[in-house]
């Protein structure tokens, strides 16, 4: 399974599947997908796929993308993923121009 389902219990970032991160690329992530020119001109990740909503290199994705890795040592688990969610609002707002589905798959 590429994707951690919404319900298990984990200790790992509770994706959501909506691919908005990728859809439209901010923050940081932009600063570094300008510079390797992964950014295509409608600020898309070029290794999104969206008709999956998937990244294509899921496995070998820089760690930028991998949510966890990237937790700043002096933030708590609990808090970083509370970040992060405001992030995913955020970024789901701005390509669904809808709130983003917490408890389950993104329907979008």
């Amino acid at each position: 399974m590429r994707f951690l389902p919404m319900l298990k219990k984990t200790k790992e970032f509770p994706c959501t599947e909506c691919g908005a991160c990728c859809a439209k690329v901010t923050g940081p992530p932009a600063v570094v997908f300008e510079e390797t020119g992964w950014i295509l001109p409608n600020g898309a990740c070029k290794n999104y796929d969206p008709a999956t909503k998937q990244c294509m290199i899921y496995e070998k994705r820089p760690p930028i993308c991998r949510v966890d890795e990237i937790r700043p040592p002096s933030m708590t688990r609990p808090r970083w993923h509370a970040y992060v969610e405001t992030c995913c609002d955020f970024s789901h707002d701005m390509v669904y121009g809808l709130p983003r589905e917490r408890k389950c798959k993104c329907p979008h």
